[in-house]
């Protein structure tokens, strides 16, 4: 059997674009979210390494890369008279790459630092931040949460390392006064007359404890005893001016934590925690370093 194809003059411009199958079953779920189309210029130092364009599901990224072909695709339309007229032709497909930039990087370096004024860089608003951010939402929910970023006057800022022990400090206070154990369920308003009498921006307050809760609750909050050590260490570390020997550093690092933790403030914690990017978040003017 012969069928009849004929080729249009006018061919439709189209693109294929290849799924993995993860975001092929997300789209076919019954529940199936918005996918988003992202890109940023690539002359700027926020573009991804593969390309403009991004797809975004609710908590990925993917950028899009175009795959050349030696082999041409047609897209076939059936005719009126029982024939087929190619429309389109594809000479190569679009394919979804796992991202391999650093959302961490890419939300710090649009925000000011408080400490330093938000005059400093351009203002950013929740919105905006998402509106120039080649990422998901989901991942830039993350990196929020991670640099315990608050809004001030409708501006999105990150605390400085000043800002972050301020808060932490006033949180242990308040703890040891009202007789609370941090890595056990505790509500989050019940701390906040300490910390205001501390004279703590409120909001750097609630974002430090969003940052080391484990709870998503904005109610409650139960922090990890081994995680947040290591936060407290990595704060305390980013913040000295100078060389400071172990034994030292330390003994400040076991200062800062309630008693029952500080059996473990050691270095081999600290290390672990900076081979995992802990203390890369902090946003650090000058070079700390401990002497063994």
């Amino acid at each position: 059997m012969v069928v009849p194809v004929f080729i249009n003059q006018q061919q439709i411009g189209l693109r294929l674009l290849e799924l993995p199958s993860d975001v092929v079953n997300l789209v076919e779920s019954e529940s199936a979210p918005t996918l988003f189309l992202k890109s940023s210029e690539t002359s700027t130092q926020h573009a991804q390494s593969s390309g403009n364009a991004v797809l975004c599901t609710p908590s990925k990224t993917f950028p899009i890369r175009q795959v050349h072909s030696s082999n041409v695709l047609y897209i076939l339309q059936q005719t009126a008279e029982s024939g087929y007229s190619a429309i389109a032709q594809c000479k190569g497909m679009l394919e979804l790459v796992p991202s391999q930039e650093d959302v961490l990087t890419q939300v710090r370096q649009q925000l000011p630092v408080h400490a330093l004024g938000i005059t400093t860089r351009i203002n950013v608003t929740r919105i905006a931040l998402s509106e120039r951010t080649p990422f998901s939402e989901g991942e830039i929910e993350d990196a929020l949460r991670e640099l315990c970023v608050f809004e001030e006057g409708g501006i999105l800022c990150i605390p400085s390392v000043t800002n972050l022990r301020e808060a932490w400090n006033s949180l242990l206070t308040a703890a040891t006064i009202n007789g609370v154990k941090l890595d056990q369920l505790w509500n989050i308003a019940d701390m906040e007359k300490q910390v205001i009498e501390d004279q703590i921006n409120i909001e750097i307050y609630r974002a430090v404890v969003r940052r080391l809760s484990e709870s998503p609750s904005l109610l409650e909050a139960k922090l990890d005893a081994a995680q947040t050590t290591a936060w407290v260490g990595s704060v305390l570390l980013a913040s000295s001016e100078k060389a400071t020997y172990e034994k030292s550093f330390v003994a400040q690092w076991q200062d800062q934590l309630p008693e029952s933790w500080r059996e473990l403030a050691n270095m081999k914690l600290l290390q672990a925690s900076l081979l995992f990017g802990v203390v890369l978040w902090l946003t650090v003017t000058r070079t700390s370093t401990v002497l063994l």
